[in-house]
């Protein structure tokens, strides 16, 4: 029981240094100087990743989601997320896309709220602005960012953000974007398609009688086949997007 306590009382101190911590990171992310910006922004997408790994920090979070608040202090992540994207400096706007993910994670996977509220729930329109964003560093930021929205929220409009997004940056013009464009395309069209029509597991064959019977492995028929296509090729009607993909591919 002494353990139990011992354990409890641990918890609890943890809990109340982290929102000590992030209250202070917090007030620091609208700093006037910007590197402190940039940087109290990456410690918070830490933060919020530290305190969904342990039930009292995710308990915090809940209640900060719900109030726009952190131990008294706002933190609204959608207005956190807005004014770094928007921000003068690159390096602040580098730092907006790891607090996009830290907060994807966290609403995603630690508190469980489905795709629809997470992607409801962050400005993924400025994901548009910051994929063309003149900073190299920047755009190719922003590709990791819009492959794990697409991974955590699989839907029709991440679908369509995919594309508009990722494939131009296969074409750009810095080698690095390229390459890290071009990992996101083969992660999420090619491998997919390298999937379909591999072999199931074995089929008994009809008429066949306990565990004697005759066994064989079957390719899935055209409509299974169709229906495993990458989502992101769902509804594609642009040919522009197409012409994108095929240049990508090559």
């Amino acid at each position: 029981r002494s353990s139990s306590l011992a354990d409890a009382h641990s918890i609890q101190m943890r809990a109340q240094l982290d929102t000590r911590l992030m209250t202070g990171l917090l007030r620091r992310c609208l700093d006037v100087v910007p590197t402190v910006r940039s940087r109290a922004l990456g410690s918070v997408s830490a933060a919020l990743l530290a305190l969904a790994g342990y039930p009292e920090g995710q308990h915090l979070l809940q209640d900060a989601i719900t109030d726009h608040s952190f131990g008294g202090v706002r933190m609204h992540l959608p207005e956190l997320f807005c004014a770094a994207a928007t921000d003068e400096k690159a390096h602040t706007r580098r730092a907006a896309l790891c607090l996009f993910e830290a907060s994807l994670r966290v609403l995603r996977s630690a508190l469980g709220f489905d795709a629809e509220f997470a992607a409801a729930h962050l400005p993924i329109d400025l994901l548009s602005g910051l994929a063309c964003d003149e900073s190299v560093m920047v755009r190719k930021a922003s590709v990791a960012s819009v492959g794990l929205l697409l991974q955590l929220c699989p839907r029709g409009q991440t679908y369509s953000l995919w594309r508009q997004l990722v494939l131009p940056l296969a074409l750009d013009a810095e080698a690095s974007v390229v390459e890290r464009a071009l990992q996101e395309v083969d992660a999420a069209v090619l491998a997919p398609l390298g999937q379909l029509g591999t072999v199931v597991p074995p089929l008994r064959r009809a008429g066949s009688r306990g565990g004697g019977g005759v066994t064989c492995g079957a390719v899935q028929p055209p409509m299974a086949m169709c229906s495993r296509l990458p989502g992101v090729l769902e509804n594609i009607d642009s040919s522009e997007e197409m012409e994108y993909l095929r240049r990508a591919s090559q």
